[in-house]
This record gives C-alpha cells, sequence and structure tokens, in this order.
C-alpha cells in the first residue's frame, strides 16, 4: 500500500494496526478518529494521548454534539447507519491526503456474530489487515503486548449507544448520563471493564466477574448509587453475573411459571 487511513479508535485492535502502518508507511500514514456524542469524553482522551505516544498522525473528524438521526433512532441497523458515515469521514479524509486505501482494525473474533458495522465499512470498501492475515483477538493483544503499547491491557469497549436497548430514542442528555455514570463507577471502585446498561430509570451495572469484588463493601454501594441517583436514575444495581457482551439486547426477564411469577413480579 502506498498509504492508509486508519479508522482509529484507541482500542487495541485499531492500534496496533495504526502501528504497523506507522512503521510501513511514515507520515503516509493517517490514524483518523470520529468524534460524536456517542464517543466517552475518556475514551477519545485516551485515544489522543495514545496516537501522541506511537506517533502517527492524528485527525479528529466529526464533533461531540453529532448526532445522525438515524443513528439516534436506535433501531437494530443503527451500527450500519454509524459506520456508514464513519467510512464516508474516512474516504474524505484519505481523498484529501491522496490517499486511496481505508482500514479498519477488525480482527477475526468479530466475525463470529452478526454485526451490521462490519457489512457497513465493507461495502464502503475499507479493508481489514487483521482479518486478511486471520488474527484474532488473542493474537493481537499479545502483539500489542510485545509492541509495548501504553493500552495493551485496555479492555474491550464500544460506543455508548451499545448501554441502551434498541427502539429506545437517544439524545445527548441520555449519552452523557451514561459516560459520567461509567466514569462515576471506574474512579470510586477502581474496575477497569465497566457498562452503564440502561433500562428506563434502571442503571444495571456491569464490570468484569473478577471485579465484582470492588463492590463488596456496605460504603462502596452506597456512594456508588447515591452518585448515579443524582445524576438521575431512580434505581442503580450490580448485575451479579458480571459483564457480558450485548447483555443490554436480553429481555429484563424470561418466561417464568405461572403463577409464582405472578406472584413475585406483582407482590413488591
Amino acid at each position: 500500500m502506498r498509504g492508509v487511513v486508519v479508522a482509529y479508535s484507541g482500542g487495541v485492535d485499531s492500534t496496533v494496526v495504526s502501528l504497523a502502518a506507522l512503521k510501513a508507511l511514515g507520515d503516509r500514514a493517517v490514524a483518523v478518529t470520529q468524534v460524536s456524542a456517542t464517543l466517552g469524553e475518556e475514551e477519545l482522551r485516551e485515544a489522543i494521548e495514545v496516537a501522541r505516544v506511537i506517533g502517527i498522525r492524528h485527525v479528529l473528524v466529526g464533533a461531540r454534539d453529532d448526532l445522525d438521526p438515524l443513528v439516534a433512532a436506535n433501531t437494530p441497523a443503527r451500527c450500519y447507519f454509524c459506520r456508514s458515515k464513519l467510512a464516508e469521514a474516512l474516504w474524505e479524509v484519505a481523498k484529501r491526503e491522496g490517499i486511496d486505501t481505508v482500514v479498519d482494525g477488525t480482527n477475526m473474533d468479530d466475525l463470529s456474530d452478526t454485526r451490521p458495522g462490519i457489512f457497513a465499512m465493507r461495502s464502503a470498501g475499507v479493508r481489514s489487515p487483521l482479518v486478511e492475515l486471520g488474527l484474532g483477538k488473542r493474537e493481537v493483544r499479545e502483539m500489542a503486548r510485545a509492541l509495548q503499547l501504553p493500552n495493551a491491557e485496555k479492555p474491550a469497549n464500544a460506543c455508548l449507544a451499545s448501554r441502551i436497548p434498541h427502539w429506545t430514542p437517544l439524545d445527548h442528555d441520555l449519552l452523557r448520563m451514561v459516560d459520567a455514570a461509567e466514569r462515576i463507577v471506574r474512579r470510586m471502585v477502581g474496575a477497569k471493564q465497566v457498562r452503564v446498561r440502561v433500562h428506563g430509570a434502571l442503571a444495571r451495572i456491569e464490570v468484569a466477574p473478577e471485579e465484582r469484588r470492588l463492590f463488596f463493601s456496605e460504603d462502596t454501594m452506597s456512594r456508588v448509587s447515591e452518585a448515579l441517583s443524582q445524576l438521575g436514575f431512580t434505581f442503580v444495581t450490580l448485575d451479579l453475573a458480571g459483564y457480558r457482551p450485548g447483555s443490554v439486547a436480553a429481555p429484563l426477564h424470561r418466561g417464568v411459571k405461572e403463577g409464582v411469577g405472578a406472584r413475585v413480579i406483582g407482590g413488591g
């Protein structure tokens, strides 16, 4: 490749691809991050810092108050619309730079389930070097450690919209509320893998299974509950199962035996 624009989120996968591009192409490698309402403040700061550390030219597109109406509708096709807009922005940068290749950090494990966002990027002609090399999450993480990347141990993350069930409309206030809640949990508890799933007035906190013990203090639970209540949540809960990707799409209750379920659900 004579030059590449990298879809760079600041995560481990896109950082490995960005550093590889930099080593191969020097100033003909450009990392591009799309800024929008669905990107957390800490995620953006960390992406900017890691790009600075590895030395790649870094371009920001979009703005914090950007929220595409098709994304805000939060249908199951949300990721398709979001990634389509990202691809357009990437190709605009590529055209401006005189570059004819755009790549992303998709790896082999990302192909294990249906992801409309990946389809959107493929449809737009974006290539995935990690997939082309047959590399999965484990190999990419090992590469990041070997390269001593500052985010080598960074947990996987996704946009803030992934905390909110489909068909619940997104707006700036709701997304900021989720972002603030997750920052509070990380700061107060010390957990690294954090999701605050929103179900109406209920905030359901997920952390990595091995991090659940960080909540095992009445004082900690009270402080977290109070802080999230001040953000506007009526109920604050800890998911006892721990972090599970995509759990926001699961129903809040499964079918239970008639009678028993009715008594439990209706009995306070």
